[in-house]
């Protein structure tokens, strides 16, 4: 009976989370959504988020919750190093009762004057890689369980999937507004640019001038080189 209770809630917080998590447009927001959701259903008293930066090849924090700002703004790991690095390089999740005793914590420290004992932390994982970890901490309450292991392992399943398509719905709005090469306007973007400003121009009685650059030949050398040369 205590089982199928346990089961049941486990269900109906899966299903809350994967209901509200699709709503969210911007990644600001679906970030917020995944701290406040993880404390919810870890009953933690803290937590963070480090993803990926392709550019830096690091782990970078990019959201918290119930920690300071310092603890926040400690600067990115590798993929590796320490607790949640090795989170990220293995993929697989992380436990512990009391952080400030484990070998592969990297800030101590930093744990201790933030009074975090117990951790408990998760991979973001997609079909191909890990794109970070969530982190949930505790203070003073009592540790976390499997349980809680299990429940936060679901839920960062669904919050990459949100993550991911955030992205991905970033990079098609980027491809659609600006040339691949350049990474300028492309021409139905400065069309509309143009247009904002002929029309502002004209609400505030301003000069606009417009002024095209064109390079002599250009169709001769790209005929002659090639187009690859020629970019």
């Amino acid at each position: 009976m205590i089982e199928s209770e346990i089961n049941r809630d486990i269900l109906d917080k899966i299903y809350m989370v994967s209901e509200r998590i699709v709503i969210f447009d911007g990644l600001d927001d679906i970030l917020d959504h995944i701290v406040r959701t993880a404390v919810l259903l870890t009953k933690a008293e803290a937590v963070t988020i480090r993803l990926f930066d392709m550019k830096e090849g690091d782990l970078k924090i990019v959201k918290g919750f119930g920690v300071s700002n310092g603890f926040l703004s400690q600067p990115p790991i590798r993929i590796g190093e320490g607790v949640t690095g090795r989170v990220v390089l293995d993929g697989k999740p992380f436990m512990t009762d009391d952080i400030t005793n484990d070998n592969c914590c990297v800030h101590k420290e930093l744990a201790r004057l933030e009074k975090i004992r117990a951790l408990m932390s998760v991979p973001m994982k997609t079909r191909e890689s890990t794109i970070g970890c969530i982190t949930v901490y505790k203070k003073n309450k009592p540790s976390f369980t499997e349980h809680d292991l299990m429940l936060l392992s679901i839920f960062a399943a669904q919050a990459t999937e949100a993550v991911e398509k955030t992205h991905l719905l970033g990079e098609l709005k980027k491809q659609a507004m600006l040339d691949p090469l350049t990474e300028i306007y492309n021409k139905g973007s400065m069309m509309k640019e143009i247009e904002s400003k002929i029309k502002l121009s004209g609400r505030h009685n301003y000069q606009t001038s417009v002024i095209f650059i064109d390079i002599d030949n250009f169709k001769d050398f790209n005929d002659i080189h090639g187009h690859l040369l020629g970019d």
